[in-house]
């Protein structure tokens, strides 16, 4: 099931406004079911003030299908994704949970059936209004609100952006546990761990003595292993590689690889402002310099540019000569976080030794203004 309509605009003398009487462009869209995303690589990302605005920059953009729209960082705005694939029937081929329940899909319509205009639902969005009106359990305190840990934004109107964020507003643990976090720019919120101590830590991997789950493009780029949702102790995780590129690219974050070896010692790499690329640059890694003071030691290559290889996204041919997916450079070298416990290994001191835990630890850096 789903809602046609026809995109519409009007120029006015000060503003833009939608109006059915004037027509913008004549390609028709369909709405999808709420809930339901293109989980596919976008072609640009996007705001407006509705889902027209975002519908209408997919026409004028070639091999644009769809639009994914979900509640913007701002009021009054929405944040969209234009995607470039197009499923074999109306509405196929999306995804949807919990992190995407405020979405929903908009797909280009390449037949002539009649359609009918639909009004917008409205979104989460912080109140248009002077008075300080607080959400989501929020209460009052001067000009702003108290949020509780899992929201932020002066009305807690929206998910925090990172474990940073609550942090830096007074909440404090040593405990870890799953929260969903919606990073500046990123299509939809999304699970990680958090531990709400050492200026707030983000924990988007870990892999423990468990065999990997991600070896192809499918598998990588969304989140894979425990369900974060559901499962209070994961032990074997991976955001995705959008995911971890929409987190790392709102700020400047430094990358903790931390890991326990076999003979029960410990050591951790150390990457300062790592960073990964979106998807059309296959992920590649970019960080201004490995810590010195760090136990391990540096494991990826020094052949520029280092990207991401697993089936079906193999630039170099590494995962076709290594059979592991992982960051890799133009020489095929370096050392894989996605490897089958009991083949994932690390260097420390110049000699590989085999590693029983592996958790990337991201900690932000940079000053974030989180109340935009």
């Amino acid at each position: 099931m789903f809602i046609s309509y026809l995109l519409v605009l009007v120029i006015g003398a000060d503003s833009i406004t939608k109006a059915a009487s004037t027509a913008f462009c004549e390609s028709m869209f369909n709405r999808c079911p709420q809930g339901l995303t293109q989980t596919n690589r976008p072609l640009e990302q996007v705001t407006g003030h509705s889902h027209l605005e975002c519908v209408v920059k997919c026409s004028g953009l070639a091999g644009c299908e769809g639009v994914n729209v979900c509640p913007g960082e701002v009021e009054g705005q929405v944040s969209c994704v234009l995607t470039g694939e197009v499923s074999a029937g109306p509405c196929d081929g999306l995804t949807g949970g919990s992190a995407s329940s405020l979405c929903y899909h908009v797909q280009r319509h390449h037949d002539s059936s009649p359609m009918t205009t639909q009004p917008e639902e409205t979104s989460t969005q912080e109140p248009a209004t002077t008075e300080l009106v607080c959400q989501n359990g929020g209460t009052p305190n001067g000009d702003r609100c108290d949020c509780p840990v899992e929201f932020g934004g002066r009305t807690c109107y929206r998910h925090i952006r990172d474990c940073t964020e609550p942090f830096a507003r007074g909440h404090t643990s040593d405990v870890m546990g799953q929260y969903l976090i919606h990073p500046q720019g990123a299509p939809t919120p999304f699970m990680v761990r958090c531990r709400f101590n050492n200026d707030g830590i983000t924990y988007p991997l870990r892999r423990f003595n468990e065999e990997s789950f991600c070896q192809d493009l499918a598998t990588c780029t969304v989140h894979s292993g425990d369900n974060l949702e559901t499962d209070p102790n994961p032990r074997n995780f991976f955001i995705g590689l959008e995911n971890l590129h929409n987190l790392l690219n709102q700020a400047t974050y430094d990358l903790h690889v931390s890991m326990m070896f076999a003979d029960g010692s410990s050591g951790s790499a150390i990457y300062r402002n790592f960073n990964i690329g979106p998807g059309y640059t296959d992920f590649k890694i970019s960080f201004d310099g490995y810590d010195p003071t760090s136990d391990a030691d540096q494991g990826f290559s020094i052949a520029l540019p280092v990207v991401f290889s697993a089936d079906g996204i193999d630039v170099y041919g590494c995962f076709a000569e290594l059979g592991v997916a992982g960051w890799y450079g133009t020489d095929c070298v370096g050392y894989s976080m996605f490897a089958d416990m009991g083949q994932l290994v690390w260097p420390v001191g110049g000699t590989e030794r085999p590693v029983e835990q592996l958790d990337f630890l991201v900690i932000r850096m940079s000053p974030l203004d989180y109340d935009e």
